[in-house]
């Protein structure tokens, strides 16, 4: 049986006060496991973002907007990622991406294509 806490509940202004259950704190709330990189291409993009976003780890699930990316950032990711894998990735195509398993995935199709691809081909299939 839950008893309530004798603790008040901090407020912020304007909110009204909940009263606070027993063993309902966040320390008990259960948080899904973060997802790690499953793939080589996924380790890379993960180290490209928390050097930029400065972050000890990154789900490859989250999102790069919701991490704190920002456009600038972004152009920045997409210059390493160019940079250390030779892949072309537009920035449009990493804003509608926006995780590390989407952008992972999307180097990983691209690089399929072989080493002769023309960056106007790969994003003229798509239109």
């Amino acid at each position: 049986m839950d008893v309530p806490s004798t603790r008040t509940p901090e407020n912020t202004p304007g909110s009204v006060a909940e009263p606070v259950q027993a063993g309902t704190g966040a320390a008990d709330a259960e948080e899904p496991a973060p997802v790690g990189p499953q793939t080589p291409t996924e380790a890379l993009v993960a180290e490209v973002w928390c050097e930029l976003l400065e972050l000890d780890a990154v789900d490859v699930t989250e999102d790069f907007f919701v991490l704190g990316g920002h456009s600038m950032l972004a152009a920045q990711v997409v210059y390493q990622l160019a940079d250390r894998t030779g892949i072309p990735l537009e920035l449009e195509v990493f804003f509608d991406l926006g995780t590390v398993a989407e952008v992972a995935a999307e180097l990983d199709r691209i690089r399929s294509l072989g080493p002769d691809l023309d960056e106007s081909r790969i994003y003229e299939e798509e239109l």
